[in-house]
């Protein structure tokens, strides 16, 4: 089963009424967003992030594919180094390159099954 989303760009704006939309194209909205007991400016934030979702998962995509064959082209001993720089920067995962990470992230955005 091909799992189906509505490609970017989105947008969001903001109603009259305070609550935030985010839409494809024209107006045609995707979501609204409005919670009274939510801070405005958390429901701003969640709508930008909502409309950044599809370039966001786009270049996590890239990303990956680009690590991976960085990964080809390195040495033995460029990969230690590399994962030593990623454990003194806090950014270890799973492994050096966080590849368990970006693939769940990838497979919980596409809605396949892990």
């Amino acid at each position: 089963m091909e799992t189906k989303f509505t490609p970017g760009p989105l947008r969001y704006y903001k109603d009259h009424n305070g609550r935030f939309h985010v839409c494809a194209g024209g107006t045609d909205d995707l979501a609204s967003l409005f919670h009274p007991a939510i801070n405005p400016g958390t429901m701003e934030g969640n709508a930008r992030l909502f409309a950044a979702s599809p370039d966001l998962l786009s270049e996590l995509q890239a990303a990956h594919l680009i690590i991976r064959n960085a990964l080809n082209l390195m040495s033995p001993s460029a990969m230690e180094k590399w994962a030593k720089w990623n454990e003194r920067d806090g950014v270890i995962g799973e492994g050096t390159t966080r590849a368990f990470e970006r693939e769940a992230a990838i497979t919980a955005a596409l809605g396949a099954k892990s």
